[in-house]
């Protein structure tokens, strides 16, 4: 299996790829087509989270089903992305302080000038 800091860095490069700017936080992209996740044409950004979605099977709580498919719980998926966003920790739970360490270090390792421009 692959690691989630691995998966997700593919999600950013995939992002990228599709000439799309990062999101820092979940972007609301994700469409079922066919009964699997897609990226709305109209997207504007997309967040890893969803891209790590992209192609797999549609379910009901895609937060869920992220953690399915990083092999992750629940808190670690709200650690990464408040990780990723840059807040401040939020819980001490180590599943999310996990998560929340994966989502800072792969945002450091991600240029800014491929973040999407902050717009609130």
């Amino acid at each position: 299996m692959t690691s989630p800091f691995l998966a997700l860095d593919w999600a950013v490069y995939w992002i990228v790829r599709s000439a799309l700017p990062v999101a820092v936080r979940p972007s609301g992209c994700l469409v079922s087509v066919e009964g699997y996740y897609g990226v709305a044409d109209d997207a504007r950004s997309c967040h890893p989270l969803e891209a790590a979605l992209v192609a797999e099977p549609v379910a009901a709580d895609w937060r869920a089903a992220a953690a399915t498919v990083l092999g992750v719980g629940p808190e670690w998926v709200v650690g990464f992305e408040d990780g990723f966003a840059l807040a401040a920790p939020a819980r001490n739970a180590d599943e999310y302080a996990r998560g929340h360490l994966t989502g800072r270090v792969l945002r450091a390792g991600t240029s800014e000038r491929l973040i999407e421009p902050d717009h609130t």
